[in-house]
C-alpha cells in the first residue's frame, strides 16, 4: 500500500487532534484535581481552629468553674464562630460531592453516589434535586388546596355566626354593668 502526502497530512492532523484533546482533558482534570485540594486544605484549616476554640471554651469554662463564675457570653461567641465555621464546612463538602458527580447526605453528610435511594451509611432516603423541588411544589399545591377550603363562603359564615353571639352575650354583659356604674 501506498501513502500519499494527503494521507501522511491527514494522519498527523489526527495525532495533532488527538494529543490536543487529551491535553485539553489533562488540563480540565489537572485544574479540578487543584480544586478539590484546595476545599479539601479549607475544611482541614475549619476543623483545626474549631478544634482550638473547643480546647480554649473547654479550659475557660474550667478556669470559671475554679474562680466560681462561668461567663457564658464568653462561651456564646466562640459557640457562634464554630457553628459558621460547620456551616462552611458543609459548603465545601457539598461543592466536593457535585464536583465528584456525587451528593452529600442531609443526615450523616456522608458523599453518596447520585442515583442511590438510600444513603449506605446511615440508611436516610437521599433526596435530590428534584426529589427537594418536588417536595416544595406539592408543599405549595397544600397550602393553596387549604386556602381555598379555609376560605369557602360556607365556612366564612359558619365563623361569622360562631363569633357573633358570643361577642352580642358580651355587649349585654357590659350593658348590664354599665347600669350599675
Amino acid at each position: 500500500m501506498k501513502l500519499s502526502w494527503n494521507d501522511v497530512e491527514e494522519f498527523g492532523k489526527r495525532v495533532a487532534d488527538t494529543i490536543y484533546d487529551a491535553a485539553d482533558t489533562v488540563g480540565k482534570k489537572t485544574e479540578q484535581v487543584v480544586e478539590m485540594q484546595k476545599l479539601k486544605n479549607q475544611i482541614f484549616a475549619m476543623k483545626r481552629e474549631n478544634a482550638r476554640d473547643w480546647l480554649d471554651m473547654g479550659r475557660n469554662f474550667y478556669e470559671s468553674y475554679k474562680m466560681g463564675k462561668a461567663d457564658t457570653d464568653e462561651f456564646h461567641e466562640i459557640c457562634e464562630k464554630i457553628a459558621k465555621r460547620e456551616e462552611d464546612i458543609l459548603v465545601c463538602e457539598k461543592k466536593m460531592s457535585e464536583m465528584k458527580g456525587n451528593i452529600l447526605c442531609a443526615q450523616c453528610r456522608e458523599t453518596v453516589k447520585k442515583g442511590m435511594n438510600f444513603c449506605p451509611f446511615c440508611g436516610e432516603k437521599v433526596q435530590d434535586e428534584s426529589d427537594i423541588f418536588e417536595e416544595e411544589h406539592n408543599a405549595e399545591d397544600a397550602a393553596a388546596i387549604a386556602e381555598e377550603e379555609f376560605f369557602e363562603q360556607e365556612d366564612m359564615d359558619k365563623v361569622k355566626t360562631s363569633c357573633e353571639q358570643p361577642v352580642s352575650d358580651e355587649i349585654s354583659v357590659l350593658e348590664e354593668k354599665e347600669g350599675d356604674l
